[in-house]
């Protein structure tokens, strides 16, 4: 099973209805509230088998233990427990 990516698109909110079609070229039309109103155009991208994609942006490694054995472990774990944005695919 692969995933897709539909870049620039956000999850409608309960109250809102929202019509996809995604053709062979990856384009995505998205009617919302059943075609009521506004018709937005976004990108499908297929994403790859991959492990758990986490924010980088969350892992700091500064401060740290000053030994270099002690830092690399410290690390490591820095990384395995930064938050999962999505997760591993099978």
């Amino acid at each position: 099973m692969s995933d897709i990516l539909i870049r620039g698109m956000e999850m409608p909110d309960k109250d809102h209805l929202v019509l996809v079609e995604i053709d062979n070229n990856g384009e995505v039309f998205a009617a919302y509230d059943g075609g009521r109103t506004k018709l937005a155009q976004y990108k499908a991208i297929p994403v790859p088998p991959h492990g758990n994609l986490i924010d980088l942006r969350s892992v700091n490694l500064e401060d740290g233990p000053y030994e270099y054995q002690d830092w690399v472990e410290w690390a490591l774990e820095q990384y395995l427990n930064a938050p999962i944005f999505i997760p591993a695919s099978e």
